[in-house]
């Protein structure tokens, strides 16, 4: 019996190391389970996060579309006022034309101290 506890005596000298890698493989492999349960938490709590961000966005993105709308129809609108207020302007331009031109007809005159006090031109003849 002495030769063979001094037979393994003399193993666990030389080999120790693999006996301390077997148990801080088993403690590890211990730990294990519970770092694969922090990473399942961990990839939930990111996933949830995730879904939130995505939902986020695509609030803001029919935010964006409802006030590109908004905006196009205020354009819509104010070009429509544009064009309705550019045409009564050129009638009322093309009435006062034929005034002026009603005038030079009748008292031409009249019309160059107009157009000369208006503009201060000078009007030669």
């Amino acid at each position: 019996m002495p030769l063979f506890l001094s037979s393994v005596w003399n193993f666990l000298k030389k080999y120790w190391w693999i006996f301390l890698l077997g148990g801080v493989f088993l403690y590890f492999r211990h730990q294990n389970s519970s770092l694969e349960d922090i990473i399942k938490v961990k990839t939930e709590t990111y996933d949830k996060q995730i879904q939130v961000i995505q939902e986020i966005h695509k609030q803001e993105i029919e935010q964006r579309e409802n006030l590109i709308k908004e905006n196009q129809a205020k354009l819509e609108e104010i070009e429509k006022n544009y064009q309705e207020q550019t045409i009564l302007l050129e009638q009322e331009k093309r009435k006062k034309i034929k005034v002026i031109v009603m005038n030079f007809q009748t008292n031409p005159e009249k019309v160059i101290k107009q157009v000369e006090k208006t503009y201060g031109l000078r009007f030669i003849k």
